[in-house]
């Protein structure tokens, strides 16, 4: 039997689980349809530029897919699979493994831009000051499904990573952010994280609204904009 971890652990008998992959696909055909195809990628390249920061229009595209493929990958480990309660934190595990693996991305200069996008992806929900998390061990099943995803779009293969993290994780992170924002005076990987974070968002709440049950009203909306979208390609051949 294939083994499945979840990214959602339904509360209520109203409600739907929905697996990690299917979460990332999901969204992913989200961020293709409505950010890829209207040209997204062109637009990121352009305000680096702005910016004074150089990146392709393949890093562009690589960071609109790491940014979503990676964002919660926290939610493998084996302590929120086993607990099936909730993944408070998971997006400071899923920073810090790309910070130790983001050089094998294909980012370049977006490398920080998705560190941070995916970091502050709850920063709006987030209510507590976490604990520092000093050991995590990610399901080697999944973390090789959420790879070969990001293979799958970029043609990119990682074959060097780590399954097991240890150490003050979240402290180590801050470290890492506050040795790029003493470089970084003029905050371009931040204001280069804010468009891939709306597209995380979009795409997350998107892929939530899509496995039934309770809904919140940001993934409504964005369903219905979806949904609009498509009728105006079928209808009338919009493509922008």
């Amino acid at each position: 039997m294939k083994h499945v971890c979840a990214a959602y652990f339904p509360k209520s008998p109203d409600e739907s689980g929905q697996s990690i992959d299917g979460h990332i696909r999901e969204g992913v055909n989200f961020i293709e349809k409505i950010f890829l195809d209207r040209g997204f990628d062109n637009y990121l390249v352009r305000l680096a530029r702005f910016l004074k920061v150089e990146i392709s229009n393949k890093e562009s595209r690589n960071a609109l897919y790491a940014s979503y493929i990676f964002h919660d990958l926290g939610k493998i480990s084996r302590n929120y699979q086993e607990s099936k309660t909730s993944f408070g934190g998971h997006e400071i595990i899923s920073a810090y493994w790309i910070s130790l693996h983001g050089n094998q991305l294909g980012l370049g200069e977006m490398l920080y831009p998705v560190i941070f996008s995916i970091y502050l992806h709850h920063h709006d929900i987030r209510r507590n000051i976490f604990k520092d998390i000093m050991r995590v061990e990610l399901c080697m099943e999944c973390l090789k499904l959420i790879l070969d995803i990001y293979k799958e779009k970029t043609s990119i293969e990682l074959t060097d990573y780590k399954t097991e993290l240890e150490g003050k994780i979240h402290s180590q992170l801050r470290n890492k952010f506050n040795r790029v924002v003493s470089i970084d005076r003029e905050f371009k990987y931040f204001r280069l994280s804010y468009p891939l974070l709306q597209v995380v968002h979009g795409a997350d709440n998107y892929s939530a609204s899509r496995r039934g049950g309770g809904r919140s009203i940001l993934s409504i909306e964005v369903q219905k904009v979806y949904k609009a979208f498509g009728f105006l390609r079928e209808n009338f051949g919009i493509t922008d």
